[in-house]
């Protein structure tokens, strides 16, 4: 009787002391009370200075009610209202009562409602609301970030426009201008994290040596908080400006990077000294474990490998860390990790997996300084191979290379800037070698095809200035290749119509390599009479070295094991309308020549060849996991991560060795000799082992991927 008594009396304190309606909107409150989570629950509001709470009554009660209590709670909407007092009845007194409102209000109060405490409810018509879990402050900071994704950043050295821009000041790209970074609270973690997202290991300085020009007008971020592990400088906190006199220190913000080893030269390191107390990472020692990116499409970018124990092995990608993957970058030339790609999705490797459970803090100077397993004791499969991209700076290279009169960006003719001359590239030897370099340096993945004739694109009156285009495979960009420039000489031989084309690809491709356990286990010596290998003839299996007397052919046999460690499948160039059949095997060639095999001496001469042409490309094993797809007697091919087969015991699967004479010679097997399929990777075709031939025994040692040595 006594709170009965007293709750009449408390009303009357409350809801009649002195003060304006302005006075009682800043002190009315809103509160959800007896929900599971803190977004729903018992509507309660309190309109005097929150000691005492009451309730709300249904009568009336609208979405648009739900809308405005839920965003004063600091929630962005309602999902719902409960009437009947859905989480239970009020103790307190029922303090509002026929609330109407159109929904954009900002507050209960600013609706329309009796005057409070002015009703005809009872506790069993308490509403109840449940709102998003989403609070307005989320909502604003996720819409903060998403914008803040949005910026580009940049250096800029107005004075000087060679590439890459590795010092200058540090400008951002909002609403599509460019606007110059307040020096307030710059550092050494912010500039870091500038040079890293610029695609170089580290920072040589902060501060500028001497006056730099800047605009000072428009000035729009200030106090970055970096702790030099982000990607990208919008991924730290940061304060922006709504006016450049808000510049305290009337500077731009400015970085001096290392170029670090990819680009080579580094002009930013006057001396030795400056190099050992201003960067962090020291180039490695020549004896220093290596490590290489295998498979990517673009600088910076591919399977991780790293060597130990003279052997080549990959990473598990299981609880990789960012703070790993930029030390990993960083040790290789490159600036931050941009991004983590798991489960071999870049292709998988073969040989050990060396590296796993890795965790750097961020500033070692090389991945073996890092906490890790054990070598090669890990659980992890190839199928969990580490992929990485690393920021890679700006080498200017894009913008000497073009592709004209094709049917599509990633197609047509290929034209490059030399001596400030842009010319067409003789077809003549253009190679998907050639091909791979340009798409690189294109920005646009891998490359699919290269014609070595456009003719059938419309025609071009851009002259042929380039000839004998060779490149490894490796070169930053086609200018870097070795070619015969005819900018001053009319003395071209190339036809016209044979200018050089391309086609690009950001899909999957295939890797096929051969496997050297299973050759160098294989080989054997056979004595086989010539009358006996008809069909091995016709199909120019046999040396052109004349039978000896007793009409024995020396055969050299093996099994080749070619193995697809790509993300496509492999496939034979020629449609299945143009394979050959051969009657007298009784198969179809779906490629002329599938793979070269070659006995040279140690001056690289050739004493003993061999080819072998695809009589079938079918799965004849696959790994756990990969499903079998080809056969010979239907689509030919070889499945990603599936082998094909060659056993030892199949005519031509030898060399001829009749008329060899013992020595120490050079086993030579190339797949995909000509490139003419499509691939991740060439590097790794060709195989070289150490062969001694006694003309009664074979052995062979050392074998090894050329790209290894």
């Amino acid at each position: 009787m006594a709170r009965i008594a007293l709750i009449p009396f408390l009303l009357v304190i409350v809801l009649c002391t002195p003060g304006s309606e302005a006075g009682k909107k800043q002190k009315f409150q809103t509160r959800l009370v007896g929900g599971a989570v803190p977004s729903e629950g018992r509507l309660e509001v309190s309109i005097g200075s929150g000691s005492l709470w009451g309730t709300v009554c249904d009568d009336g009660f609208t979405i648009n009610v739900a809308h405005v209590a839920c965003r004063e709670l600091g929630y962005i909407r309602a999902e719902t209202y409960f009437f009947g007092a859905h989480f239970g009845r009020g103790t307190d007194p029922i303090l509002l009562d026929g609330l109407m409102c159109r929904g954009n209000e900002s507050s209960l109060w600013d609706c329309e409602h009796n005057e409070p405490a002015v009703h005809d409810c009872t506790h069993d018509e308490d509403i109840a609301v449940q709102c998003h879990t989403t609070t307005i402050r989320e909502r604003e900071i996720s819409e903060m970030k998403k914008r803040r994704l949005g910026w580009t950043f940049r250096i800029n050295d107005r004075f000087d426009h060679s590439y890459p821009h590795s010092k200058g000041v540090v400008e951002v790209r909002m609403d599509d201008k460019w606007r110059t970074i307040c020096a307030d609270g710059w550092d050494l973690e912010d500039a870091r994290v500038a040079c890293g997202a610029a695609g170089f290991p580290d920072v040589i300085s902060f501060m500028p040596s001497e006056k730099i020009f800047h605009r000072r007008k428009s000035f729009s971020l200030r106090n970055f908080e970096c702790t030099g592990q982000e990607t990208w400088l919008a991924e730290c906190d940061v304060q922006e400006i709504s006016s450049y006199k808000k510049c305290e220190s009337e500077r731009a913000a400015y970085v001096m990077c290392n170029r670090g080893t990819f680009v080579i030269d580094n002009p930013n390191l006057p001396s030795e000294d400056l190099t050992r107390s201003t960067a962090r990472r020291p180039r490695p020692s020549p004896d220093h474990p290596r490590i290489r990116l295998k498979a990517g499409k673009g600088f910076g970018a591919g399977r991780v490998e790293v060597f130990h124990m003279r052997q080549w092995g990959t990473v598990c990608s299981k609880d990789f860390t960012r703070e790993s993957g930029n030390v990993l970058c960083k040790e290789m030339g490159f600036g931050t990790m941009k991004e983590l790609v798991n489960n071999g999705s870049m292709g998988q490797g073969i040989g050990p997996i060396w590296f796993w459970n890795v965790h750097c803090r961020g500033n070692e100077q090389t991945i073996f300084d890092c906490p890790h397993g054990r070598f090669n004791r890990s659980d992890c499969l190839h199928s969990m191979d580490l992929g990485i991209v690393c920021n890679a700076p700006d080498l200017g290279v894009r913008e000497k290379i073009e592709l004209v009169d094709g049917r599509f960006d990633e197609d047509g003719r290929v034209i490059m800037l030399v001596d400030g001359h842009w010319g067409a590239i003789c077809g003549e030897g253009w190679d998907l070698v050639d091909a791979s370099v340009a798409c690189r340096q294109l920005g646009l993945g891998f490359a699919m095809n290269a014609p070595v004739s456009t003719h059938f694109l419309r025609s071009t009156t851009i002259p042929i200035m380039i000839t004998e285009m060779e490149c490894e495979g490796t070169e930053k960009s086609l200018q870097d290749c070795k070619y015969k420039a005819m900018i001053r000489n009319d003395t071209c031989t190339c036809e016209t119509e044979f200018k050089a084309g391309l086609t690009c690809t950001d899909a999957a491709l295939p890797d096929v390599l051969l496997d050297l356990r299973i050759l160098t286990s294989s080989l054997w010596l056979q004595d086989y009479p010539e009358a006996a290998l008809t069909c091995a003839q016709e199909e120019n299996c046999l040396s052109s070295v004349p039978t000896p007397s007793h009409r024995m052919r020396r055969l050299l046999r093996f099994t080749s094991a070619i193995m697809n460690r790509g993300t496509a499948a492999f496939k034979p160039f020629l449609a299945q309308g143009d394979w050959q059949w051969h009657a007298c095997h009784m198969h179809w060639h779906s490629m002329d020549v599938f793979s070269h095999y070659d006995i040279t001496d140690r001056d690289g001469n050739r004493v003993a060849e061999g080819h072998k042409a695809s009589f079938c490309l079918e799965d004849g094993h696959c790994d756990s996991g990969a499903k079998k797809h080809f056969s010979c007697n239907g689509e030919q091919g070889i499945s990603q991560n599936c082998f094909d087969i060659y056993r030892n015991d199949i005519d031509c699967q030898w060399i001829d060795l009749t008329g060899v004479g013992a020595g120490r010679y050079l086993l030579r097997i190339d797949v995909n000799p000509d490139q003419m399929v499509a691939e991740t990777d060439y590097s790794n075709n060709e195989i070289i082992c150490d062969l001694f031939y006694n003309s009664h025994t074979v052995h062979a040692n050392n074998c090894r991927y050329t790209n290894d040595e």
